[in-house]
């Protein structure tokens, strides 16, 4: 069995996390360990959310990668918007720009008198956002993902959380959110690489909706994903 990375994301409020991978791979073999990282985490994460409206809305946002993520609020309602705009928000999605696309904002924009830049400043301090790794974090995700026999095992141990799981529904699927923006960011030169990543993001969105995401394909459905991403030639499961 080889260990291909590990992955610490360490929230230390609700809108402060830092994500560290470390991996033994270089070059394109860090690229599909990058990747089938990130498409595990993902599926274990919306198998952890279940039906949940958060899984449902991440796994949206995930499908939309790579699109206009905005036109995901069309004609959503006010309490569908607040379940949206903090994972697109941390996703880097230019907040002004969802009054354009999203007519149950218009209510509370007329309310400011239409000053979207005071709407855009009250709304910008919450939403999450990468900063510097400063020490153990107050809720944390550690996971060590192995490759054996062309599956892989993710282990993934979240803390913090208490008995009662508190902020499982928002914590889970910022996790993934936070992952992608920190891998986005870290290959902003590398237009191939955000193709592939983009890439996953949307087959693990399919996986999801399509109800195929169990603890059975776990094992062998993000390789598959990540296969496919790396090698469009290789179908994914």
């Amino acid at each position: 069995m080889e260990q291909l990375s590990e992955l610490q994301i360490h929230f230390y409020n609700e809108y402060e996390a830092s994500v560290q991978i470390s991996t033994s791979t270089q070059g394109q073999e860090r690229q599909f360990s990058e990747i089938l990282l990130f498409s595990s985490l993902a599926l274990r994460q919306l198998r952890c959310l279940g039906s949940a409206p958060t899984a449902v809305a991440l796994a949206r946002i995930l499908g939309a990668v790579g699109n206009e993520i905005s036109h995901l609020l069309l004609y959503m309602s006010i309490e569908e918007l607040a379940v949206y705009v903090p994972f697109v928000g941390a996703l880097g999605v230019d907040i002004s720009r969802l009054f354009s696309f999203a007519p149950a904002l218009h209510g509370a924009l007329s309310a400011l008198g239409g000053d979207v830049d005071r709407l855009v400043r009250e709304l910008q301090p919450n939403l999450a956002h990468l900063v510097d790794y400063r020490g153990v974090g107050e809720k944390q995700f550690i996971a060590h993902l192995t490759w054996e026999n062309e599956r892989a095992l993710l282990q993934l141990k979240p803390k913090g959380f208490g008995i009662f799981g508190r902020g499982t529904n928002y914590y889970v699927p910022m996790s993934v959110i936070l992952l992608l923006r920190y891998l986005f960011d870290a290959n902003q030169g590398s237009a191939g690489y955000l193709a592939k990543l983009t890439r996953a993001a949307n087959l693990c969105a399919g996986v999801y909706l399509q109800g195929k995401v169990s603890s059975t394909s776990l094992l062998t459905v993000p390789a598959a994903i990540a296969l496919e991403a790396v090698n469009p030639e290789h179908p994914a499961a």
